[in-house]
Order: C-alpha cells, then structure tokens, then sequence
C-alpha cells in the first residue's frame, strides 16, 4: 500500500476507530520500551561513559522500570537496592534500601550458605519456599534490582585480589539464586573491573546525551541508551576490554522522566552559544 492510499484509508475512519488505531498503536510501543528493559532483568549490565553522558540516570530509570514489571514476583524488602554512594532517589521513586560495600558482600556470603542448605537443593522446592529460605538466612536482597554506582570500588582489581575477593568474583552464579539485577555503572567500563568480573556480565549499556530546543526555545535533555550483549575477554590484547557482540538495542527517554526519581532536576544551564547551535539545528530539521 502506498503513502496515498494509507492516507486515504485513516480520512475513511470513523473517530471512534482513529482512537482504537492509536490505542494500539500506543500499546505495541509500550510493549516495545516494556521488552527492552526487562532485558536486563536477572542480568549483569554494566553502564560505561564519561561524566555527563547518563549512566547514573539510566540506572536510575532501568531500576524503575524493572521494578514496575517485576512488581507481581517474590521480592524481599523494598525491591530496589543502591549499593555504595548515595543515589539521592526521592519518595516518588518508590521504596528503596541503601547498602554499603560491606554489606553487600555479607548478602553474598548469606546466599551461599542458603544455597549450601539441603532445602535449596529439592527439586519439589517452589519459588516461594526458596524465598523463604533465603529470607531465613538473612538475605534481604532476593528479587531485587540492585544498583552500583562508581563500580569500580566494589568489583576494581584490588578488591577482587583481597581475602574475600573471591566472594566478590562469584558474584554472577551467587545472585542468580536469589534472581537479583544488577546494574552497575564505571567511567571507563571494563578497563575498572577484574577479568573475573567482566566475564559474568550479560549485557554492556552505553548512554548519550542528547540537549535540543523546541519551537518555545525550552531546553530538552534526552538519553539514549546503548545495550549490547557483552563479548568474551579480548585475548589478543590480553585486557580486560570486551568486545560488545550482537545486535544492540536503543531506548531514548527524557531526563524529565528521571528528574522526579533522581537529583538531577536542576535547569539546564547553557551558554548562549550552545542554545544559538541547537536552535539552529532544531530550525533545520524542521
């Protein structure tokens, strides 16, 4: 069907039929935003990028989302963890629990010993009796999207090579009992991490920040995120770098969207160059 004739199929419905075309419409672009972030659920994603380009915010915003999906299964306590420095979520985010480094390994050291105990290793056991034996153990990070900020204290080479580093290594096949997200953010990505970290994360998360003005000249800041599917440790080079594989996935969402969740609603503040330039670019794409 050509441009034409769609045109003159929508001028041929009724108002009533335009609105359920729209519905639908809305209703597979949902599904469509709704399937990338729970692609990262029950995975390792690791958010690399300078200063400014948006990996706290697209924690911020894939930990909200996950949530929202998720909220039907067995989580214990508030669902969302921050772990290490503070996020500065707000109410409107939803409940929230701060962990420190310490008391993140604690939870993994909890995990293992619940995951040593012969009830986790019956195969008649439900979802819910395993939520309970965790919770038991004194695991309070079952089904929850953790999030980790400046990951390279947490999961860094020193770290890693301490007496409890190999906890810390084994982090991916420890919250896999407890069917935990993390999302984990490092301005160089895996240049910050152990080998042996790099090697447990799913997918590779890469954000950019996009700033335009609209016809009233207001300032929009928009981010679009990057997810690939992480690749195997480059051997060649002999680093830790992995090669991103797979097609990726792109999801834009306004920092708007985030400001009410995450401390970054303050203006936007630019100089009278950089609003003249994207003006100029706005106008032109127009």
């Amino acid at each position: 069907m050509s441009i034409l004739q769609l045109q003159d199929s929508i001028d041929e419905l009724t108002v009533e039929e335009l609105r359920t075309l729209v519905d639908i419409m809305h209703g597979a672009t949902q599904q469509r935003h709704d399937n990338f972030w729970l692609t990262m659920n029950e995975k390792n994603t690791l958010f690399s990028g300078q200063q400014g380009t948006g990996k706290t915010a697209s924690m911020v915003k894939a930990a909200h989302e996950i949530q929202r999906l998720t909220e039907d299964r067995p989580k214990t306590g508030a669902g969302v963890t921050t772990i290490g420095p503070k996020l500065g979520l707000k109410p409107k985010f939803g409940p929230s629990t701060e962990l420190g480094y310490d008391g993140f390994i604690d939870q993994l050291v909890r995990i293992s010993e619940a995951a040593a105990a012969p009830e986790a290793k019956n195969p008649d056991a439900t979802v819910r009796d395993l939520h309970a034996l965790y919770e038991r153990h004194g695991v309070t990070i079952y089904g929850n999207v953790l999030v980790a900020d400046e990951a390279g204290n947490l999961f860094g080479k020193r770290r890693v090579m301490s007496s409890i580093g190999q906890i810390v290594a084994e982090f991916g096949q420890t919250l896999r009992h407890v069917h935990a997200t993390l999302l984990i953010a490092s301005p160089r990505g895996e240049l910050d991490l152990d080998d042996k970290i790099c090697v447990q994360l799913h997918y590779v998360g890469r954000p950019a920040m996009k700033i335009f003005t609209d016809d009233e000249e207001k300032v929009h800041k928009t981010c679009q995120l990057y997810i690939h599917r992480a690749g195997l440790m480059d051997s060649r080079s002999g680093s830790s770098f992995l090669r991103a594989r797979g097609p990726k996935l792109v999801q834009s969402f306004p920092i708007e969207d985030v400001a009410g969740l995450y401390v970054t609603d303050q203006p936007v503040e630019l100089s009278p160059h950089l609003i003249t330039k994207f003006r100029k670019k706005f106008r032109k794409a127009k």
